[in-house]
């Protein structure tokens, strides 16, 4: 079987969740987004610390996707860009 990849380049968009507030507002008002209850649970249980557990979120869908995706690009919320240097530091 071909893998898709090879026949169609894919590029995947990958957005840091920030915050319960950010994440509830893309799984409920953002068409097409789709937000797990899981993923959801995760960033409120991470209070302060919920860009770092997005940032862990991202790398980790990153590593699932690389195998079948030509690249990412990266949509850093809010102008955090520091968060979007580390989620590429982790994923070299």
């Amino acid at each position: 079987m071909i893998a898709l990849c090879s026949v169609i380049p894919i590029l995947v968009g990958v957005l840091p969740l920030i915050n319960h507030r950010h994440t509830g507002f893309l799984h409920n008002e953002v068409p097409g987004i789709v937000i797990p209850e899981k993923i959801q649970q995760e960033i409120i249980d991470s209070g302060e610390g919920a860009p770092q557990e997005g940032v862990r979120i991202a790398v980790e869908l990153i590593q699932q996707l690389r195998s079948w995706m030509k690249g990412i690009y990266l949509m850093p919320a809010f102008n955090r860009y520091d968060l979007a240097v580390q989620i590429l530091d982790q994923v070299k």
